[in-house]
């Protein structure tokens, strides 16, 4: 019986396809989506751990959408069990021209959650962020703020050239 790969086989995958590729440019423009790897905390009734891939979209100067899906484990009374989620969200960048090391960020949006115990439900979600300083083709991120709970959470985005 073979053993189900690791539940950051993907997020693990797709982080080194971001710093080994070489960079595309599509006729001289930057690329239009944004990958992303990471790894939340979700703190309330229900605890959870979970990581994840994403991409992002712009959607304007300051706007940026993105979509996520991630796996993990989660516990509620001592009962383990799997958890998931999807999110849409979207970031407004509080530095759009990128002037400082660290870019504030407000997001919102919605989340589909699952975990064992109570099954799937939606929720809003409210995040404040930071974008960190490019290191070669990746940008890190901090997130925190409230979704079904208290939720954390930290990654790192493929850095669009000339910007982050």
């Amino acid at each position: 019986m073979t053993r189900p790969p690791s539940l950051l086989a993907l997020p693990v995958a797709l982080l080194a396809i971001m710093l080994l590729a070489p960079p595309g440019r599509a006729q001289g423009r930057a690329p239009l989506f944004q990958p992303a790897v990471r790894l939340d905390a979700f703190f309330s009734r229900v605890l959870a751990l979970q990581a994840g891939v994403g991409v992002s979209v712009p959607a304007g100067t300051n706007l940026r959408v993105s979509l996520v899906g991630a796996a993990g484990a989660s516990t509620e009374h001592g009962r383990r069990g799997v958890s998931g989620r999807i999110d849409a969200l979207g970031r407004f960048l509080l530095d759009p021209t990128f002037g400082t090391r660290w870019v504030p960020y407000v997001a919102g949006g919605l989340s589909l959650r699952y975990d064992r115990v109570p099954r799937w439900r939606a929720a809003l979600v409210l995040l404040v962020g930071m974008g960190g300083p490019k290191h070669g083709r990746v940008v890190p991120f901090l997130e925190a703020g409230w979704g079904d709970g208290v939720r954390v959470g930290f990654g790192f985005r493929a850095a669009i050239p000339g910007r982050r």
